[in-house]
């Protein structure tokens, strides 16, 4: 029989799943399995270890996890579903009304599929969106309808995980004999409430701890407006300095900002000497790698343009020595070089002979590369190529800069082989297209959380957990969280 129980924070919730888990009646027999969001594992995993020393019946999931053992579909991963439509997208180019000339631009994609995955969660189908009126309501529609069918019985979204683990939860007994604890969330979409009641439905108990925040009174609160980002930072820095001389431990206090990539506060913090962890996450297409995996794509496409020829011998990934590519820099310069000129052999005297032969050297090595990006093969094989060519030009420092994140060419591998097979079949320039897109969709793990260190990051990282202190920056004077 369900139970539902309201606490004012997220903390307030959390704290009570610990406090009825410890005054459990131990039973190997029976599960008590902890559903939290997925922010909230990591905080709720140690908060159990704390409650309760480890134990074999209690453990904590997601909804995600939970699907592990809902059916033998193939997880489409978001950067997957996003190379997807970009494919469906290209294919029904002509069929499109409002959105013909938009479907290409660059990260269109991404936000097409953004609608249909919340449509699908609301669960709201194709044909409903397409008895509206307008050309948005008809493109959306259809690409939608193609989404499902090219992903019908095969592969499974995070959404359709979801459709499939309520299924599963009607039609077996994956949680029987269990005790559920929802917790932490301060809303349900139509699948999780479906989802919901089919635990209901099948579980020993479920218990739900749900977060309705209403006005919170705070006690002391301090606001300082900054001239500048870098003001602001070192503002606070300056506190949390004079907080730690006072006995406060850094690992108290965290820092909530508006920024992605909080460069500010990271500068300040590391010349004043105080311990931090941030995010500090980039996507694929960020990174050194995947800018060199974009440019060799681009160079051929917009037809060798000198540009990106400079570029890309400058990237540390080409292999290209700094000398020889500066010197190729300034030969093109001189002389106007362009297209495909860079393909065949620089010769003669003229401005900028004094750089010729560096300049040459430079040209073969870029033209060998492009040469490799057009050998034999799919679209798959090739980019595996040049990643393998990528990595054999992976600089020490470039190495240390790296250190703790996911390998990016572990990730380029994965994108690339995802690519090959969703992506059979269609043009090249189609297939190269989709796999930047994916690229844009692919983050390279952040750094780990560290102990004994003030946490920066964005309001959603701290759900569930609380502190001494907290600064709060870079948001509109009208958005604080």
């Amino acid at each position: 029989m369900k139970k539902i129980f309201l606490y004012p924070s997220f903390t307030a919730a959390l704290d009570a799943v610990m406090q009825d888990l410890s005054r459990r009646k131990i039973d190997l027999k029976r599960r008590h399995i902890v559903v939290v969001p997925d922010r909230c594992t990591l905080t709720a995993e140690r908060a159990l270890c704390a409650a309760l020393g480890g134990a074999f019946d209690a453990y904590v999931t997601t909804w995600s996890r939970l699907t592990g053992g809902a059916g033998e579909n193939e997880y489409l991963p978001r950067k997957g579903s996003v190379m997807l439509v970009r494919r469906i997208l290209a294919d029904n180019r002509t069929r499109l009304k409002c959105y013909s000339r938009s479907w290409s631009s660059k990260g269109f994609a991404s936000r097409m599929y953004d609608v249909i995955s919340q449509l699908s969660v609301c669960g709201i189908s194709p044909e409903e969106i397409a008895a509206g009126d307008g050309g948005k309501s008809h493109d959306i529609a259809l690409v939608y309808s193609e989404y499902l069918k090219a992903t019908e019985g095969t592969l499974k979204d995070a959404s359709g995980r979801m459709v499939l683990l309520a299924r599963t939860l009607e039609e077996t007994d994956l949680v029987a004999n269990a005790v559920v604890y929802v917790a932490c969330f301060d809303s349900y979409t139509p699948l999780m409430e479906r989802v919901l009641r089919a635990i209901d439905g099948s579980a020993t108990e479920l218990r739900m701890y749900n977060v309705e925040a209403g006005e919170r009174a705070f006690g002391d609160v301090e606001l300082y407006s900054a001239p500048s980002a870098a003001a602001g930072a070192k503002a606070i820095a300056a506190r949390i300095a004079a907080e730690h001389r006072r006995g406060l431990t850094y690992d108290e206090i965290c820092v909530v900002t508006a920024e992605r990539r909080p460069d500010e506060l990271v500068r300040i913090f590391r010349e004043n000497g105080i311990p931090y962890c941030a995010p500090e996450s980039l996507t694929l297409a960020e990174h050194r790698l995947g800018v060199f995996l974009t440019d060799v794509i681009g160079a051929k496409s917009r037809g060798y343009r000198a540009e990106d020829i400079v570029r890309l011998a400058k990237n540390p990934f080409s292999g290209v020595d700094k000398t020889d590519s500066d010197a190729l820099e300034r030969f093109v310069r001189r002389r106007g070089i362009t297209y495909k000129l860079f393909l065949s052999p620089f010769t003669g005297d003229g401005a900028g002979a004094e750089y010729l032969e560096r300049a040459e050297s430079g040209r073969r090595a870029v033209a060998s590369l492009l040469e490799l990006a057009e050998r034999e093969g799919t679209v798959s094989e090739r980019l595996e190529r040049l990643i393998d060519y990528a990595e054999e030009n992976y600089a020490e420092d470039l190495a240390e800069a790296d250190e703790g994140r996911a390998s990016p060419f572990t990730k380029a591998r994965e994108l690339a082989l995802l690519c090959g097979r969703l992506l059979g079949g269609v043009p090249d320039e189609i297939a190269l297209d989709a796999f930047c897109e994916g690229m844009r969709e692919t983050e390279l793990s952040a750094r780990p959380r560290l102990r004994g260190a003030v946490e920066i990051g964005g309001e959603r990282d701290f759900r569930a957990r609380s502190f001494r202190r907290v600064f709060v920056a870079d948001f509109d004077s009208d958005a604080h969280p």
